[in-house]
C-alpha cells in the first residue's frame, strides 16, 4: 500500500497500536494512516506522528478511529497540495466534531474551504490578496495555520462580507466553525497537549 518494504514491520507494528488504542480494526487503522502517509510523504510525516496527531482528534473531538479512516480521504489530497500540515486539518477536525458530532460532515466543510483556497480567482483569494496582501497558500508557506488565516480575515472586513466570500455553504460553515471569539483559539488549542 505505498509502505517502503523496510518499513512494513514498523508500520504494522505502529498500526496494530492504533487500532487497539482507538477500539478499531488493524484493517481502519492501516487504512488511515496508509492514506495519510502516502498524501503527505514519510519524510513529511511518520506513521507513529500521524497516530499521535488521530488520537489527538479523538480524544479532543468526537469521532473515532473509523469514521476518520472513511471519510479522511476526501481532504487529505487538497490539504497537502495546499501546504497544510496534518496537525493543521487535525485540529480543524477536533473543534467541528466538537461542534458538530459528524465527522463526514466536517470532511467536507474542509475540503469545501480547501478548493475556495484552491482557485486563485476565488473571492476567498481575492479577499486574501486584498486585505492581507498574500494568497493562502503564501501563508500556509509563512507557518500560518487555516484558522489563523480565516480569522485574520474575518476580522478585516464585516461579516457580511466574509459570508460572501464563500459561494457552497459548505465551505461557509467550515470557515466559520474555525472562526469566531470561541472556535479560533479552540483551533489553535486541539494540538497541543
Amino acid at each position: 500500500a505505498g509502505v517502503p518494504q523496510d518499513n512494513v514491520l514498523t508500520f504494522m507494528e505502529t498500526a496494530a497500536k492504533a487500532a487497539t488504542a482507538g477500539a478499531s480494526d488493524l484493517q481502519s487503522s492501516v487504512g488511515v494512516l496508509t492514506q495519510i502517509v502516502n498524501v503527505y510523504g514519510e519524510e513529511t510525516i511518520s506513521a507513529q506522528k500521524a497516530s499521535d496527531v488521530l488520537f489527538t482528534v479523538i480524544k479532543r473531538g468526537v469521532t473515532t478511529l473509523p469514521q476518520l479512516s472513511q471519510s479522511i480521504s476526501t481532504v487529505l489530497p487538497s490539504a497537502a497540495a495546499l501546504g497544510v500540515s496534518f496537525e493543521d486539518i487535525a485540529s480543524q477536525v477536533a473543534v467541528m466534531t466538537q461542534r458538530t458530532g459528524d465527522t463526514a460532515g466536517s470532511m467536507t466543510k474542509i475540503q469545501a474551504v480547501m478548493t475556495a483556497a484552491m482557485r486563485s480567482s476565488s473571492k476567498l483569494n481575492i479577499a486574501l490578496k486584498d486585505n492581507l496582501n498574500k494568497s493562502f497558500t503564501d501563508l500556509i508557506a509563512e507557518g500560518r495555520s487555516t484558522s489563523e488565516i480565516m480569522q485574520t480575515l474575518r476580522e478585516s472586513m464585516t461579516d457580511t462580507e466574509f459570508r460572501d466570500l464563500f459561494t457552497r455553504v459548505e465551505a461557509l460553515n467550515g470557515a466559520l466553525l474555525i472562526t469566531g471569539d470561541k472556535n479560533a483559539p479552540a483551533v489553535t488549542e486541539a494540538m497541543r497537549d
